[in-house]
């Protein structure tokens, strides 16, 4: 089965032939965003995940992610210090390597009951310094016996 993944991840080698990178700025907001980014050569035409939409969900992290810090002790206590964000919370939010982290998203996201079953889901690395996007999880349905 094809993913419909594969249209996006051709536009993204066409996109990295000619990428330049930019330094990656502060987050501004602690949000998820669920939409088609110009690198993969899409944009959501309205917003709204539906079940009967027969989408599939790409998790895409990317590199050098500013949560790779909060792998040293003495900056998560700081971080902690500052935001009062608990410190084991702070660490379970660590992204020091985006290969192995968009792994355990996709595998939490399909053992979700509220994944449709025919929602597929992938997992991606984006290399902020060459704008490709490589596939780590190749799209995966949910389990059908959930209970």
């Amino acid at each position: 089965m094809t993913s419909k993944m594969t249209a996006l991840l051709e536009h993204n080698e066409r996109f990295a032939l000619t990428f330049t990178p930019v330094p990656l700025g502060l987050p501004a907001a602690q949000v998820i965003v669920v939409a088609y980014l110009a690198f993969l050569g899409r944009r959501m035409a309205g917003g709204d995940l539906t079940e009967d939409m027969g989408v599939e969900v790409a998790i895409i992290h990317h590199t050098q992610c500013g949560t790779g810090f909060l792998a040293d002790p003495d900056f998560r206590y700081e971080a902690s210090q500052a935001t009062g964000v608990d410190e084991d919370a702070l660490e379970a939010s660590t992204v020091a390597e985006p290969h192995s982290t968009v792994k355990t998203d996709v595998e939490l996201l399909l053992s979700s009951p509220l994944l449709p079953p025919m929602m597929g889901v992938s997992g991606h690395v984006y290399d902020v310094e060459t704008g490709r996007v490589t596939t780590v999880v190749d799209t995966r349905y949910p389990v059908a016996t959930r209970t």
